[in-house]
């Protein structure tokens, strides 16, 4: 899914700016798309369930 994050009503599109929940993210166990190395994508977030991303 894809989150859009808003900070002082200015939309981000910098994969940067999602660090914070992105790391939050992936201590729950889910991938977030800051870390594709070919192309980040900062604002997508996936979890695993029962094999299927």
């Amino acid at each position: 899914m894809d989150f859009n994050l808003f900070i002082n009503g200015q939309y981000q599109t910098d994969s940067a700016a999602y660090l914070p929940l992105g790391e939050y993210w992936e201590s729950l166990g889910g991938t977030w798309g800051g870390r594709f190395k070919s192309r980040p994508d900062g604002n997508h977030f996936s979890l695993e369930h029962n094999g299927v991303r």
